[in-house]
């Protein structure tokens, strides 16, 4: 087996053992790209051993290295997956909260892993929830979480960017109007 195999391996499986190894041995592998996604922290994030997430970074993976598209970071892979202790993990080590474009939006890739969790850790840390993408019919994550049908989601961002109730019912309104240009939506009551 080749030492990429042995890394995909080694990661896939939770084997720090086997990283250790790997280190040892071969610590130019880990400067390779995955073939899954291009950034072996971004492979390692999606998978959610925290452990593994780790022991990565501590060998000196960067944790805003861009994946194969250069596009996601590691913490893209952890939010569209769910596994909020790494998405933690990562924002404690210096992930960017980056909402340049939607394809390396943690927040939307949160609401696409449907983990409210994620999208609360992400809105403490500071994320911009308020962006929206003029070439995605003005698409903002409210009317994002509304379209993946995520009303739970998106009430949880409009409370959080609203400062009284009148702002949150405009925000759910103009959010739903967004989502009606994407196609069917869920309906969710409005509540003082």
């Amino acid at each position: 087996m080749n030492w990429e195999d042995r890394l995909y391996e080694a990661i896939a499986d939770g084997d720090l053992d086997a990283l250790i190894d790997i280190k040892k041995n071969n610590p130019r592998i880990l400067r390779s790209r995955c073939f899954v996604s291009g950034s072996w922290l971004e492979f390692a994030a999606s998978k959610g051993n925290l452990d593994v997430l780790k022991i990565l970074v501590e060998f000196g993976l960067d944790v805003n290295e861009l994946g194969r598209f250069g596009e996601a970071r590691a913490i893209d892979g952890a939010a569209v997956s769910g596994h909020a202790e790494c998405v933690r993990y990562l924002i404690n080590n210096g992930s960017v909260l980056d909402t340049s474009d939607t394809t390396c939006n943690p927040l939307l890739n949160a609401i696409i892993g449907g983990s409210i969790k994620v999208v609360e850790i992400l809105l403490d840390a500071g994320i911009d929830a308020s962006v929206k993408y003029p070439h995605e019919k003005n698409t903002g994550a409210v009317a994002f979480a509304l379209v993946r049908e995520e009303p739970e989601i998106a009430e949880y961002i409009a409370k959080h960017l609203a400062t009284d109730t009148e702002e949150f019912e405009r925000l759910l309104q103009e959010a739903k109007e967004t989502a009606s240009k994407w196609g069917p939506l869920v309906e969710i009551p409005i509540i003082p």
